[in-house]
C-alpha cells in the first residue's frame, strides 16, 4: 500500500481513538475496562507505527489497522445494521446483530442496547408496563427540568401508543401546570389529538390541532403530522366517503398510514355514520395484520365491541374547516409518499462515481492530465479564467479511499439535510459550499490543484449544524445533542488531519464550512416565511443545478485542450521564457509534466559558437551527429526531420530503462548561439505532451541579462 495512504489511515485512527478515549474517561474508564484498554493499546500501536518511515510499512501498521477494524469499524457497521433492523421491527435480527457487536466491542452501552431492544419488542406486542415503570422511575429521580420534561414527553407518547388515553391527557395537564407553554414537536400534538379523540373531547381535539398548525408546514415531518391529524378528524366526524376515496386501495400500505391504520380509521368513520356492518368489516383484522400491529388490533376489536359516541356537532367555522380537509386530504394523501428519497444526495454521489469512472477510463485517478481535462481546481487560473472548474473539482477524487471517505460522510449527513431542506435547497448547499471552498483554496494556496467533495461535505455539516441550532424543536433533545457532538467531532477530526498532512486542503474545508453554515442560516431564517422568499430559495437551487450542467458541458468542450501560461527561468546568462500547459511544473532549468517519469519533459541546451566560417546548417548537422552518437545505448532511432520557420525539428524514438519513449528536438542558431529545445516523454504521457509541443516551441524566447 502507498505509504501516504498508510500514514493518513493511521493518523485518522489515532485521532479517532483519542476522541473516543477522552469520552470514555469522562463517562467512567473502569466501566468497560477490557475494551478501553484495547483501544488505548491500539492508539499507542498506531502512534508507534507513525513514529518512523520504517515502522510505517511494517507489521506494526497492519496490526494497528486490524485492531481498529475489529474494535471500532465492525461494531460501527453492526450498529448501523441494528438501527435498520429496528426500523423494520425485525427484533430477532436486531438482537443477533447486537450480540455479535458485543463480541467485538463488549461494553456497558451494548448491554443497555440489548435490554432496550428487548423492551421495544415487548412494547410492540402491547406490553409497555416495563418501559412505563422505568420512565416513571427516571422522572422521579430527574433533577434537570429539561431532562424531566423530555422523559415526560416520551411517557406521554408511550401512553398514547398503548391506548391509555385518559392517563395521557392527565399527564399533559400536569406538564402544563408545571410550566409547559407549548408543544415541542409535532408528534406530541398527534398523540394528544388521538387521545382527545378517543376520549370524545372535541374542545381539546381542536386546541391541539391549532397547536400543530403553528409548526412550519414546509417541513415534511410537520406535513405528515397534519395529514395524520386531519384523517383522524374526518374519521371522528364520519366523513367516510371522502376517506374511502383518500385511503383507497385499503389493502396497500402507505408511508404515513399502514394498512392497519387505514382499516382502523375507516372503521371509525363508518361507525360514526351508523354503518355498523361495514365498520365491523374494517375493524376485524386478519391474523397477519393482527401480528403486525397487535396494539392497534386490540384497540380495533375494543372499538368494534363497544361502538362509539358521536362528537358534538361542529360550529359553522369548524364545519368549513372539515369541508376544506375533506376536499384536500385525498389529493394530499396521494402526494405524500412518506420521507422523500434523498434525490440530491443520490445524484451528487452518482456524479462522484461517474467522475471516478471517467478518471479511470481516461487515465488514472491521480493523473494530472486526466484531472485537468475533467475539471480539477488548478488554483492559478480557475477563479477568473476557467470558473467552471470550481464546480467540477468537487466531483473528482484523488484515489479510491478519498472517494469512499467523502462518499460515506455525504451519505450519512446528506440524507438528514435533504429530509428537511428538500431537493433544491440541498443542491444549493452542496454546490455553493463546494464553490466557496474551492475559491478559498485558490485564493490561499495560489499554486497546485485541489479535487474532492470535502468542501461540499464541510458545507453540508455546517448547514446541518444550523438546522439543529435554529430548528431545535423538531428533534428529540438527546438525539439532537448527540448529533451535534458527532458533527463537531467530525469537524475537529478533519481539521486536525488537515493541519497534520500537507496533502489535505484545509482552506477548502474551512471555506466550504463557512459557505454551508451561511446557507443553512439563510434558508432557515430568511426563507422560513413568505412565498416570495421561498421562490428565492428555489431559484438558488435551480441556479445550482444549472451550474453543474453548464460545467459538464464545458468539460466536454475542453477535452484535449489546455490553457497555456507563461513560464520562465534564468540559464547561462539568458532569461528563457515560453508558454506551457498550466499543469506542467517548473523544475531546475526545465519544465516537467508530472505524468512523464523518464526525465524533464522540456529542457533547453545552449552553446556559444566560436568565431569561424561554419554555416548554420553545418552547426546543426554537427550537433545532430553528436546527439545520435550519445543516444546509441538507448536505441535512439531517427523518425522524422523537418525544416520549420526558424527551427529544424527532429524526432527520435528510444528505450530508456525498458520504457519506450519519444524525443522531439527543435534547433536553431541565433546571434552566434546554438539553441536546442528538447521534449522528452514516454508513450503513456504522450496525450498530455504531443498536442502542446508546437505551441511551446513557437513561444520560446530568449533575452540576455546582465548581473
Amino acid at each position: 500500500m502507498d505509504p501516504n495512504i498508510l500514514r493518513f489511515l493511521l493518523l485518522l485512527f489515532v485521532i479517532n481513538l483519542g476522541f473516543q478515549l477522552v469520552r470514555r474517561f469522562r463517562e467512567g474508564f473502569m466501566a468497560d475496562l477490557p475494551h478501553n484498554l484495547l483501544l488505548s493499546a491500539d492508539a499507542a500501536l498506531c502512534g508507534y507505527a507513525l513514529s518512523s518511515p520504517e515502522r510505517l510499512t511494517s507489521i506494526w501498521s497492519w496490526l494497528g489497522i486490524g485492531i481498529f477494524v475489529g474494535a471500532v469499524l465492525i461494531p460501527g457497521i453492526l450498529a448501523l445494521l441494528t438501527q435498520f433492523a429496528m426500523g423494520k421491527a425485525r427484533w430477532d435480527l436486531a438482537t443477533h446483530l447486537l450480540s455479535i457487536k458485543q463480541v467485538f466491542a463488549p461494553s456497558r452501552e451494548g448491554r443497555r442496547q440489548l435490554e432496550h431492544v428487548a423492551r421495544l419488542r415487548k412494547a410492540h406486542a402491547g406490553h409497555v408496563e416495563e418501559i412505563e415503570r422505568d420512565l416513571l422511575s427516571e422522572i422521579s429521580r430527574a433533577a434537570d427540568p429539561a431532562g424531566k420534561r423530555l422523559m415526560q414527553e416520551t411517557l406521554l407518547e408511550l401512553l398514547a401508543f398503548s391506548g391509555q388515553w385518559e392517563r395521557c391527557l392527565a399527564l399533559h395537564e400536569r406538564m402544563v401546570q408545571e410550566g409547559m407553554t407549548r408543544l415541542s414537536r409535532p408528534t406530541l400534538a398527534v398523540a394528544l389529538i388521538r387521545a382527545s379523540l378517543e376520549s370524545r373531547d372535541a374542545v381539546r381535539i381542536w386546541a391541539f390541532y391549532r397547536e400543530l398548525q403553528k409548526f412550519d408546514p414546509a417541513d415534511p415531518t410537520v406535513s405528515s403530522a397534519l395529514l395524520s391529524s386531519e384523517i383522524m378528524l374526518l374519521a371522528a366526524y364520519g366523513y367516510s366517503d371522502q376517506l374511502e376515496r383518500a385511503l383507497s386501495p385499503v389493502h396497500r400500505s402507505h408511508p404515513v398510514f399502514p394498512v392497519s391504520s387505514k382499516r382502523y380509521w375507516l372503521g371509525l368513520s363508518h361507525l360514526q355514520e351508523g354503518n355498523l356492518e361495514k365498520a365491523s368489516g374494517y375493524l376485524q383484522f386478519p391474523p397477519a395484520l393482527a401480528r403486525e400491529n397487535p396494539i392497534l388490533d386490540r384497540l380495533a376489536r375494543e372499538l368494534d365491541l363497544r361502538g362509539t359516541e358521536k362528537l358534538a356537532s361542529p360550529t359553522s367555522d369548524l364545519e368549513k374547516e372539515l369541508e376544506r380537509m375533506a376536499s384536500q386530504v385525498p389529493v394530499r394523501f396521494a402526494q405524500v409518499r412518506g420521507p422523500k428519497p434523498p434525490i440530491a444526495t443520490g445524484l451528487f454521489l452518482g456524479g462522484m462515481l461517474v467522475a471516478f469512472f471517467a478518471q479511470s477510463w481516461l487515465g488514472e485517478s491521480d493523473d494530472l492530465w486526466t484531472l485537468y481535462q475533467l475539471g480539477a481546481n488548478f488554483r492559478a487560473l480557475s477563479v477568473f479564467e476557467e470558473p467552471w472548474r470550481l464546480v467540477m473539482a468537487m466531483f473528482l477524487h484523488a484515489g479510491l479511499i478519498h472517494l469512499l471517505l467523502n462518499g460515506l460522510m455525504m451519505f450519512m449527513f446528506g440524507r438528514i439535510l435533504e429530509v428537511h431542506f428538500g431537493f433544491l435547497r440541498t443542491m444549493a448547499v452542496f454546490v455553493f459550499s463546494g464553490i466557496t471552498g474551492n475559491i478559498a483554496s485558490a485564493l490561499i494556496y495560489r499554486q497546485g490543484l485541489s479535487v474532492g467533495a470535502s468542501s461540499t461535505v464541510f458545507g453540508m455539516i455546517g448547514a446541518v449544524l444550523m438546522m439543529f441550532v435554529i430548528a431545535r424543536d423538531l428533534w428529540h433533545p438527546v438525539w439532537r445533542k448527540k448529533q451535534i457532538q458527532n458533527l463537531v467531532f467530525l469537524l475537529l477530526l478533519n481539521l486536525l488531519l488537515g493541519f497534520s498532512m500537507s496533502m489535505i486542503d484545509n482552506a477548502a474545508h474551512i471555506g466550504g464550512f463557512l459557505g454551508g453554515t451561511f446557507l443553512g442560516w439563510f434558508f432557515l431564517v430568511f426563507g422560513s416565511t413568505g412565498a416570495w422568499r421561498r421562490w428565492v430559495l428555489r431559484g438558488l437551487g435551480i441556479v445550482a443545478c444549472l451550474l453543474v450542467i453548464l460545467s459538464v458541458v464545458q468539460v466536454v468542450r475542453h477535452q484535449g485542450k489546455a490553457r497555456l501560461t507563461p513560464m520562465s527561468w534564468r540559464q547561462g546568462g539568458y532569461e528563457i521564457s515560453m508558454t506551457a500547459p498550466v499543469f506542467w511544473q517548473a523544475g531546475v532549468e526545465s519544465l516537467q509534466n508530472p505524468m512523464c517519469k523518464l526525465m524533464p519533459t522540456v529542457s533547453v541546451n545552449q552553446a556559444e559558437l566560436p568565431e569561424g566560417s561554419r554555416t548554420e546548417a553545418e552547426v546543426i548537422e554537427q550537433y545532430l551527429v553528436q546527439h545520435q552518437a550519445q543516444g546509441k545505448k538507448d536505441g535512439l532511432t531517427l523518425l522524422e526531420r523537418r525544416l520549420l520557420p526558424g527551427w529544424t525539428e527532429v524526432e527520435y524514438s528510444f528505450t530508456f530503462e525498458k520504457t519506450p519513449g519519444n524525443e522531439k528536438i527543435f534547433i536553431k542558431v541565433e546571434d552566434r548561439m546554438l539553441w536546442v529545445l528538447r521534449f522528452v516523454y514516454d508513450r503513456r504521457c504522450g496525450p498530455s505532451v504531443q498536442p502542446f509541443i508546437g505551441s511551446v516551441a513557437d513561444s520560446f524566447r530568449t533575452q540576455r541579462f546582465t548581473r
